[in-house]
């Protein structure tokens, strides 16, 4: 597959679970395997899909470990998230990220007692990377979901000034204005990782450097035509496969988006069982309906050809 040049394209890897809600950590050998042969080049662990915030700092760390030990010697890389609301829950899991080998840290503001400004956010930030072993550090823009609005601009520039070894964001935000003016003024080093995979191609245009989604976990082959366009690649064939990949992510949201995608890789025989509580998983009956949907969607066909 023919992909944007130096593009990093990671899934955003499920935290596989045991019917009763217990880490399942074995079934991330059967994870890495599949991911590996998507064409993906790194996983990210432990963010939204991930329910790391779902998860005990323990629980986080022996995630994390697996993950570092399943991918000794494999050409993906590991992106660990690392946000918590308490920070010395944050400073142990960025240290713990460097002492497992990970090749970079992630993480959200905290929530419930949000900086109330880009220089508190940034000394937050600096607090996490005295722990990080030098580790790279992107921060996770996902205002719609952690509820911090704060300016982006302004926050990068004061980052760059820090020692926190910036790399840049993680954006899973709607304003494509603001996250192409952040890609036209990239410093050396520094990149921006398209969180939508429904809009992927509008990121490419606006000049993503990478992309980390939910659905690359089990529909990476989508989009493979996406990810041509800019080197040249079919655009009619592009629009196409982006418009189905919206219809896929509305077919399983449709049915309660984390649970229903933790049920496809059941079908594509990478079992990560449900999600935890509060959200569980799908009833046999749900699970055998959403496989009619995609099944009349093409989905399977889709990733098979």
């Amino acid at each position: 597959m023919h992909r944007v040049q130096s593009f990093d394209w990671l899934a955003a890897a499920h935290t596989p679970f045991s019917a009763d809600g217990e880490l399942a950590l074995n079934a991330i050998d059967a994870q890495a395997a599949h991911l590996a042969a998507q064409g993906l080049s790194g996983v990210f662990v432990c963010g939204t899909t991930g329910e790391g915030l779902a998860l005990s700092v323990g629980e986080r760390k022996l995630v994390a470990g697996r993950w570092a030990e399943v991918l000794k010697g494999s050409d993906l890389s590991l992106w660990v998230h690392v946000g918590a609301n308490a920070l010395p829950d944050v400073k142990e899991l960025a240290a713990d990220a460097a002492r497992v080998g990970a090749d970079a840290i992630a993480l959200m503001p905290p929530c419930l007692y949000p900086p109330g400004s880009e220089e508190a956010l940034v000394e937050w930030c600096s607090a996490v990377a005295c722990e990080a072993g030098g580790l790279p550090l992107s921060f996770y823009e996902s205002p719609e979901m952690s509820g911090v609005q704060l300016d982006m601009e302004r926050f990068i520039d004061l980052a760059r000034g820090a020692k926190i070894h910036f790399r840049g964001l993680k954006f899973t935000d709607s304003n494509l204005d603001l996250f192409r003016r952040l890609c036209a003024n990239l410093s050396d080093g520094e990149g921006m990782w398209w969180g939508r995979d429904e809009e992927l191609r509008d990121g490419l245009a606006a000049g993503a450097t990478g992309a980390i989604g939910s659905t690359y976990n089990f529909a990476a082959p989508l989009y493979s035509a996406v990810l041509e366009e800019p080197c040249g690649g079919d655009s009619g064939r592009a629009a196409s496969a982006q418009a189905d990949a919206v219809k896929l992510v509305d077919a399983v949201a449709a049915y309660g988006y984390l649970p229903a995608a933790k049920a496809v890789m059941g079908m594509l025989g990478v079992p990560v069982g449900p999600a935890r509580m509060p959200l569980g998983g799908l009833s046999e009956e749900r699970v055998a309906a959403l496989r009619g949907d995609l099944e009349e969607l093409g989905f399977f066909d889709w990733i098979s050809s």
